[in-house]
C-alpha cells in the first residue's frame, strides 16, 4: 500500500521569495510561511496565539515565474506540497536536518488576497498557472484578469 505525503497550508509569506539558479541552469525558490493558531488557555482563560514557521521550496518553472510577479512579504497563500526532510552538514561539519514543504508537479500555490494599486493586499484570489503549463507561453491576446471580478 502506498502512503500519502501531502501538506496543505494557509498562511502569510514571511518574506519575498529567494530565487536562485542551480548548477543545472534551472531555478529554485525558497521562502517561509507563518501559520497562526489562536487558543484559549485552560488555566488562565486568556487567549493565546502560537505562530509556526514553515520552509517552502519550489522547483516548478511556472510557479517560480508566478512567484517573481506576485509573491511578497505578508501575502496570504494556500500552499499544497509534500514534506521532505534532508540532511546536510554545517560549517563545523555537524549533521543537521531540515524539514521543508516541496511544491512539485502536483503542488500548487494560490494567493488568497489581492494586491491593490498601492502595494497592500485585500481578499481575493490569484492562482498560479497549472504545473504543466509552459512558462514560455504568452497569454492570449484577449486575456483578462478575472481575479479583479471575483466577488469574494
Amino acid at each position: 500500500m502506498n502512503g500519502l505525503n501531502r501538506v496543505d497550508l494557509i498562511g502569510n509569506l514571511g518574506g519575498n521569495p529567494d530565487i536562485r539558479a542551480m548548477q543545472s541552469g534551472s531555478e529554485v525558490a525558497n521562502f517561509s510561511v507563518a501559520t497562526n493558531e489562536v487558543y484559549k488557555d485552560r488555566q488562565t482563560g486568556e487567549y493565546k496565539e502560537n505562530t509556526e514557521w514553515h520552509r517552502v521550496v519550489v522547483y516548478q518553472e511556472g510557479l517560480i515565474n508566478m512567484l517573481k510577479k506576485h509573491a511578497e512579504k505578508g501575502r496570504l497563500a494556500h500552499i499544497t506540497g509534500k514534506l521532505r526532510t534532508r540532511k546536510w552538514k554545517d560549517r563545523d561539519g555537524n549533521e543537521r536536518y531540515t524539514t521543508e514543504i516541496v511544491v512539485g508537479p502536483r503542488g500548487s500555490i494560490n494567493f488568497l488576497d489581492k494586491r491593490n494599486g498601492n502595494g497592500s493586499t485585500e481578499g481575493a484570489a490569484t492562482r498560479a498557472p497549472p504545473p504543466h503549463a509552459a512558462a514560455t507561453e504568452a497569454p492570449p491576446a484577449d486575456a483578462h484578469d478575472y481575479a479583479d471580478e471575483i466577488p469574494f
